[in-house]
């Protein structure tokens, strides 16, 4: 009788619901896919989420790596390499357009002491020119109104150029 129960009971169970088919009834429910599965299909799935475990736990593993060994060293290195090469740039800029500003001057320096040494020699001359006729005419002891005049007017012209 009790293998009569056996049979009834096995031809009343579902069938193996793997992906390819399979007559063998169905023992056992999947947990992660709850498919109703035979004891052969139910250890190959079973296999082949522990492969999938496997990778899974591998990019675990990569992602743990990646994550330790992240750190801030390299970008601010990079910033620094780049803010440096910045500097020396502009540092290389200001140098230049220093440089060509001071040699500006420097002409520009040249340029009015030449012309101060020439006004100077001018003023010089006429100076000389009108000391000459005062100490001739303090000489002579003897002068005019027009004369002093003259003479007044070459010094206040000296003084407006």
């Amino acid at each position: 009788m009790m293998s009569k129960d056996i049979i009834s009971n096995s031809s009343s169970q579902i069938s193996c619901e793997n992906e390819i088919e399979c007559s063998k009834p169905s023992l056992r429910s999947c947990h992660h896919c709850s498919k109703r599965l035979c004891l052969d299909h139910m250890n190959e799935h079973n296999d082949l989420n522990m492969v999938r475990v496997e990778e899974l736990s591998d990019e675990m593993n990569k992602l743990t790596d990646l994550i330790s060994n992240l750190n801030t060293e390299k970008s601010l290195e990079d910033a620094r390499y780049k803010l440096n090469r910045w500097k020396k740039e502009n540092f290389d800029l200001i140098e230049r357009i220093y440089d060509d500003h001071s040699e500006a001057i420097h002409r520009l320096e040249n340029e009015l002491n030449d012309r101060l040494n020439i006004f100077k020699g001018s003023l010089e001359s006429t100076i000389t020119d009108s000391k000459s006729q005062l100490s001739y005419f303090k000489k002579i002891n003897q002068t005019t109104q027009q004369v002093v005049l003259i003479l007044f007017q070459i010094i206040f012209q000296l003084f407006l150029e």
